[in-house]
């Protein structure tokens, strides 16, 4: 059943960032999201970071108000205005 399963790229690099800033290992970082270990600091700097990435999503989406991640081409294709003759 391989393929069941998809992976978060996004909270991965959020750890892995997380990781790098605060000099623990991406496996400590997940131990403490999951709540297996404390640690007030590796928390603190994921929730920045996670806040970060969710304020810029927001900003992109309100600049471009029909964009949509991961948008199928059927979407893109109903969200497109005809070409109007002149």
């Amino acid at each position: 059943m391989a393929g069941k399963f998809k992976r978060d790229t996004q909270r991965e690099a959020l750890i892995a960032q997380t990781a790098r800033i605060t000099g623990y290992t991406k496996r400590y970082v997940k131990y403490v999201l999951e709540g297996q270990r404390r640690n007030e600091m590796v928390m603190s700097v994921y929730m920045t970071l996670l806040e970060a990435s969710n304020s810029i999503l927001k900003e992109v989406k309100r600049l471009i108000p029909f964009w949509e991640p991961r948008m199928s081409s059927k979407a893109i294709h109903r969200t497109s205005k005809p070409n109007q003759p002149k």
